[in-house]
């Protein structure tokens, strides 16, 4: 891959941990393919970018969740796409999801 490939999934990396942070659904599905088939932490498979915000839209709201790329593996699909595929591993901290109930 070009060094501006990597700095392309980088960039991507970035705003993918950022969106996690604040569980932004909008954010985070923004940066799959309107084709993504995504595979969260449940057996169900999410198609599109709507299947990702859906997803991320039904995660519990913790308090300060993080994420941490590694194993990061890409390939130049094509002139406008680059296949991507890593392990992210999650630090919610102990923290129990914010209650929406008062």
């Amino acid at each position: 891959m070009s060094n501006e490939a990597d700095s392309i999934i980088s960039a991507i990396i970035a705003k993918w941990c950022a969106g996690f942070a604040t569980l932004d659904a909008a954010s985070l599905s923004s940066l799959y393919s309107s084709n993504a088939f995504f595979f969260g932490s449940n057996p169900k498979l999410y198609r599109g970018r709507d299947g990702v915000a859906d997803y991320f839209n039904g995660l519990p709201r913790w308090r300060a969740p993080s994420a941490v790329f590694s194993e990061v593996n890409a390939a130049q699909a094509g002139p406008e796409l680059i296949n991507m595929a890593a392990t992210i591993s999650f630090d919610l901290s102990g923290e129990r999801p914010i209650s929406s109930s008062r």
